[in-house]
């Protein structure tokens, strides 16, 4: 004997080679051959080695006996041994192709066995199982040790399968159950839905409707004389089930499920169920098909006989479109054009502004189905209402946007072709103290159209300015000083402020009528030397918390001590009261710079300096 091939192996003791069968699993008219090695180790997740066994299929080709591409199977569990077993089924399925099953003695629920089902294909078998046969008992009992197929046991015209369990000294036999092959469709009376044929009756009013005609036929192998099918219909069955624009007549529902009896004379069986469209005003989307599916499925067959299974199509999905009035293809092309204008008032920071947006909506081509005017509204804006003097009314409403307002206007479902729209959008815009000089914002013209579906965008731009009333005002205390001081003597080593001048105190606000808020600067020049000497020094200073002055003078170089309170005249009490009241809980800064020092340049002066005790206030 000669060899013909040989078959060499990678890995030491996977036992490849333990199980060998042959069959032609793609029907080319080649015999191939699956090898097994059931404790081959495959390393998985985190690297690890685990022995779960392979299955090796080589297919034998014209050209050579067997190719160097082969086809891997792995078992799905630890030491489950899968490929100790395999054998040929035959064609469980009536598909043209051969099956095969693979044992895994020690796989499965609690290391009892199993075996797996592979369905032969064109390019080898199936990658996943079929159907995975579970060990019967509870105990282990090293189901599918053995195994043996592809003969027909009971005579219904299907291989069989035995298994054997050998750690219960048990064969058990599956029989092949026969296969049904169902050929199916689905088709419409009429092919398009017209809303305005009304030929069916509802209660006391007309709507359109059509006719859902589902056919089946059956063919196989002793399969009894009449199968009893199931067919679940959805109507629209892409739409969630409120937004469903189809009901079936009989019950206004969207959903139906049907019998249908066939019998074994290879004819095909049609039923049909009526079904109609809502009124137009009930729904928005017109241009996307309504999708009708049906699901089939083997009603309850008598115990005494073994069941068929089902092969083929048993799910459908067909399509019936809306007759829309846009010519011999029914697609509808529009063509939108936008046109706006506004007040070239400008708006004013401040106040809560009221802005006129007069739009031009047009459609000179076909018609736009769910037509809106989308406008994005800038930060500070926020839609007031809509005014429009046509007698269909334009509803508008605001949504939120990725954090963006946009207001959507309805402009017509179909905007008809030379469909125009005039109309004024009215906005409240205030909060523009960031906005700059201008805002602008976009307006679109959008629909769902597949073509053609928006018009150009439209910018809108409006101006900003601000308006507002200044007034400073001012005070000092006292009014008037007469140098030299009368009973006076200047005292040079106290740090009392009266021992070295008289305290004058000044005091500045600056007010803001509005409406805008404004960033102003004030100035104020203050004579500190006078003939080579100080006259003005620099005593204190208060500033509201809102401000920020900027140089600060030298404040207090000379460390004199602070009063507790600044002095205020009578005439000034009841006013310095009622701010300190105001801004009771509030800090007051105090700014004081050291970088400039007392210089004795006249050690005999004995002229009082006077010391500014100076408040800013907002």
């Amino acid at each position: 004997m000669m060899i013909a091939f040989a078959f060499y192996f990678f890995q030491v003791a996977s036992h490849f080679g333990y199980a060998v069968a042959v069959t032609d699993i793609d029907k080319d008219g080649y015999d191939d051959l699956l090898v097994g090695a059931p404790v081959f180790l495959e390393r998985r997740i985190g690297g690890k080695l685990q022995e779960v066994g392979q299955v090796y299929v080589y297919m034998q080709k014209p050209t050579k006996i067997f190719g160097r591409d082969y086809q891997i199977l792995s078992g799905n569990y630890i030491y489950g041994h899968f490929g100790a077993s395999i054998t040929p089924l035959g064609d469980l399925d009536l598909d043209g192709y051969n099956d095969v099953a693979i044992g895994s003695p020690f796989g499965g629920k609690y290391g009892g066995g199993c075996v797996y089902i592979y369905k032969g294909e064109k390019s080898g078998l199936s990658t996943t199982p079929s159907q995975i046969l579970d060990n019967p008992l509870s105990t282990p009992s090293k189901f599918g040790f053995t195994l043996r197929g592809g003969k027909d046991i009971d005579g219904n015209g299907y291989p069989d399968l035995i298994v054997g369990a050998f750690g219960a000294d048990t064969v058990y036999v599956y029989r092949a159950q026969p296969v049904v092959t169902l050929h199916t469709s689905v088709t419409f009376s009429p092919d398009t839905l017209n809303p305005g044929v009304k030929a069916c009756s509802l209660g006391s009013k007309d709507v359109s409707c059509f006719d859902v005609i589902i056919c089946v036929q059956t063919s196989g192998k002793s399969l009894p004389k009449t199968l009893n099918l199931s067919a679940d219909i959805q109507l629209d069955s892409q739409k969630s089930r409120f937004l469903r624009r189809t009901l079936f007549i009989d019950s206004s529902t969207s959903s139906k499920a049907m019998s249908i009896t066939v019998n074994d004379k290879s004819v095909p069986v049609c039923s049909n169920v009526k079904a109609y469209l809502k009124d137009e005003s009930e729904f928005k989307d017109k241009l996307s098909p309504i999708v009708v599916s049906v699901n089939f499925s083997l009603a309850v067959q008598p115990t005494n006989v073994l069941p068929p299974v089902i092969y083929g199509n048993t799910f459908l999905q067909e399509q019936i479109h809306i007759l829309l009035d846009c010519g011999e293809d029914n697609i509808c092309i529009p063509n939108l054009h936008l046109t706006a204008n506004w007040s070239k008032e400008p708006l004013v920071i401040g106040v809560d502004n009221l802005a006129q947006i007069n739009f031009h909506a047009e459609n000179i081509g076909e018609g736009a189905y769910e037509a809106e005017l989308h406008i994005w509204l800038p930060p500070g804006a926020h839609y007031m209402q809509v005014l429009s003097e046509m007698k269909e009314k334009i509803i508008c409403a605001p949504r939120k946007a990725n954090d963006t307002e946009l207001v959507i206007c309805e402009l017509g479902n179909p905007m008809k072709q030379r469909a125009v729209i005039p109309a004024a959008l009215q906005l409240t815009i205030s909060n523009l103290e960031e906005s700059g000089n201008s805002i602008s914002f976009p307006m679109q013209i959008k629909s769902r159209n597949s073509h053609n579906s928006s018009s150009p965008v439209v910018w809108v731009h409006l101006d900003i300015i601000v308006r507002m009333s200044l007034d400073l005002r001012g005070s000092i205390h006292p009014a008037e000083v007469i140098l030299p001081l009368p009973n006076w003597e200047l005292k040079e080593d106290s740090n009392k402020p009266t021992d070295r001048g008289e305290i004058v105190t000044q005091i500045y606000e600056l007010h803001n009528g509005g409406p805008g808020t404004v960033h102003v600067q004030l100035v104020i020049q203050s004579p500190e030397y006078y003939d080579g000497e100080i006259f003005l020094y620099p005593f204190s200073l208060m500033i509201d918390d809102n401000m920020k002055c900027s140089p600060l003078p030298s404040i207090n170089s000379l460390q004199l001590m602070l009063p507790t309170a600044p002095p205020a005249s009578k005439a000034d009490s009841h006013r310095m009261n009622r701010r300190e009241v105001a801004r009771d809980g509030q800090r007051l800064v105090m700014a004081e710079n050291e970088n400039q020092t007392h210089t004795e340049d006249s050690p005999h002066r004995k002229v009082p300096i006077l010391l500014a005790s100076t408040d800013f206030w907002m």
